[in-house]
């Protein structure tokens, strides 16, 4: 296929296209619609209304090397065809996509993952988030497959993450913090009951609907346990990573409620609580080193250093969390959109 990156970066690798394609090819070559570019091979620019392709045929080989790449693409299972509206991004395991439904031209967002790239982590992310469903979790909606790629229906959320909003306002108020937290905990507590730990919870992970309200994603390093059972092995973002993790004594939930207290901290204080490079994280986070700024209200305070204490045992349970002294303070129903670049006022006393 000759295209341009971009072209390549906003279109689908439609395998099931091929026979549609050969025989779009056979007529416009009986027609006489294709002009020879070399001795080698014939290029052929196919302006059909559905297709955005531009198929290289090698001459020695007949029509076996078509490759096409679309705009549209179907659910075999559905018969639902997605249209492909923008490219979101692109992760360790595949591309992301805002696609719209033709006929009811509702969005969502399409993960495509490679059959190559495909590990035990996928598959288990596929196996825990299909069966999950929760107001403040990204919803799955189906999935469907061909001899390539695995397509993921997801959720379509703001293309803005706790982590864009942060980088725009540096700080969130205390109010903002509580509202997001008591969310994540609700999350989190769902979670927990299902006995799912998330494993990677952390600013890039929490989307945002357009009611400015969280969507905990990616399910890649999900682990279901049984209660009483540890895990071992380091798994997670190393800034967000518990220091039982580190000392490799085995984990259980406590992860995720030291992820969210790390989470609260740098929505409140603008940056990571232990920064520097893995080997000082991993001292700092071992020794429970690090610093509050005074500006933090004692209420605030507390609750963070609830969340990160070095003793897993002694850290709060999720349900727990939402009966903190800081969480049961007054929160604001609702958040506008414009909160995301500018600082929203309150009551007085939603800041006692």
């Amino acid at each position: 296929v000759e295209a341009t990156l971009e072209n390549i970066r906003n279109s689908f690798w439609i395998p099931s296209t091929r026979n549609v394609v050969r025989k779009i090819l056979r007529t416009c070559i009986t027609n006489r619609k294709v002009s020879t570019k070399s001795t080698q091979q014939l290029m052929v620019d196919l302006p059909a209304e559905e297709f955005s392709v531009r198929i290289i045929i090698e001459m020695d080989s007949g029509l076996s090397e078509i490759e096409v790449l679309s705009h549209y693409i179907e659910d075999p299972k559905t018969g639902i065809t997605y249209k492909n509206c923008k490219f979101l991004g692109e992760g360790s395991f595949g591309k992301c996509y805002q696609v719209e439904t033709i006929r009811t031209k509702r969005k969502y967002a399409l993960k495509i993952i490679s059959k190559q790239s495909m590990s035990k982590s996928i598959q288990s992310e596929m196996r825990i988030h299909s069966k999950l469903s929760h107001p403040f979790i990204v919803t799955f909606y189906r999935y469907f497959t061909d001899n390539l790629n695995w397509y993921l229906i997801l959720e379509q959320c703001r293309e803005e993450t706790l982590a864009h909003m942060l980088t725009q306002r540096k700080v969130l108020t205390a109010p903002e913090v509580r509202y997001f937290m008591k969310q994540l905990a609700q999350a989190c507590k769902y979670l927990h009951d299902k006995h799912i730990i998330h494993g990677d919870l952390k600013l890039q992970n929490i989307f945002l609907n357009d009611r400015m309200e969280i969507k905990v994603g990616d399910f890649g390093l999900s682990l279901k346990v049984k209660d009483g059972n540890k895990l071992h092995g380091v798994r997670g973002s190393y800034c967000y990573m518990a220091p039982e993790i580190f000392f490799r004594i085995g984990y259980d939930y406590k992860v995720d409620i030291w992820a969210i207290g790390i989470i609260m901290y740098v929505l409140m204080v603008g940056s990571l609580p232990f920064k520097g490079k893995k080997a000082t994280i991993k001292e700092k986070v071992m020794a429970g080193v690090y610093h509050i700024p005074s500006r933090v209200t004692g209420s605030a305070r507390n609750l963070i250093t609830r969340l990160l204490d070095p003793n897993p045992a002694i850290r709060p349970k999720s349900h727990e969390i939402l009966q903190d002294c800081f969480m049961t303070l007054p929160t604001p129903p609702r958040l506008p959109t414009s909160c995301l670049k500018r600082r929203p006022k309150f009551p007085y006393d939603f800041y006692l």
